[in-house]
């Protein structure tokens, strides 16, 4: 298993603890499927599942107040999520601000990054209440547009089976209006999906999309 960032190889060496810890539970149970897992994930030379010793509890590794902060994001995301669908503002447009009223979290700023990502704010702060800042200015609008249509862009490259070293070119087929405001974030736009060029109009493609927005609708190829 590998990742090209810090983030997915922390995420990939979890889930490798967690597919090697139910290896080892399943062994008498479903003692073949549990070979298979362990042999798949484990980067010990150890020969097989069943000469492993059974999992005993790490109590070192239980953090009471992780655990507790962890709940309280929890419960700030399902609010806030919520006032989104509410309001039935998609969670892909950025929003600017959420107040919260934790002031425990305060001075956690890893804990508040992930408030942040879950609910995509800018800013987060503190008050009386919980509030979420609706207002959507032109460049928060347009930066929704633009994680739209990179999030497209990143399936059609699975649909293709293209590898994050694959450099790719656009063609985009879109209104003058649509066309300036891709222009102002091309550059965030070209990083993104690993595309090496944007070409505007209608182009020969492996694969292409129609993709919708309020403001309209673009045609999306990739070669």
């Amino acid at each position: 298993m590998k990742a090209h960032t810090l983030e997915g190889r922390q995420a990939l060496r979890a889930l490798q603890e967690a597919l090697l810890g139910l290896s080892r539970l399943t062994a008498p149970i479903t003692p073949f499927l549990a070979e298979m897992i362990f042999k798949e994930v484990s980067d010990k030379k150890i020969v097989s599942v069943h000469l492993e010793p059974w999992p005993s509890v790490n109590k070192g590794a239980i953090k009471k107040e992780l655990e507790e902060d962890m709940e309280r994001i929890r419960r700030i995301a399902s609010h806030a999520l919520r006032l989104r669908a509410e309001a039935g503002i998609r969670v892909r447009q950025p929003l600017a601000e959420l107040r919260i009223t934790n002031t425990e979290l305060r001075k956690k700023s890893q804990l508040l990054n992930l408030i942040k990502e879950e609910i995509n704010v800018k800013k987060i702060t503190f008050g009386k209440e919980m509030r979420l800042d609706m207002n959507i200015t032109t460049e928060l609008k347009e930066e929704g547009i633009i994680r739209e249509l990179i999030r497209n862009i990143q399936e059609m490259r699975r649909e293709l089976g293209l590898t994050p070293k694959d450099i790719i070119m656009l063609a985009i087929e879109a209104d003058n209006a649509l066309q300036i405001l891709l222009g102002r974030w091309e550059k965030k736009l070209l990083k993104d999906v690993r595309a090496r060029s944007i070409h505007f109009g209608k182009d020969a493609t492996k694969t292409n999309r129609e993709i919708s927005f309020e403001e309209g609708s673009a045609r999306v190829g990739i070669a």
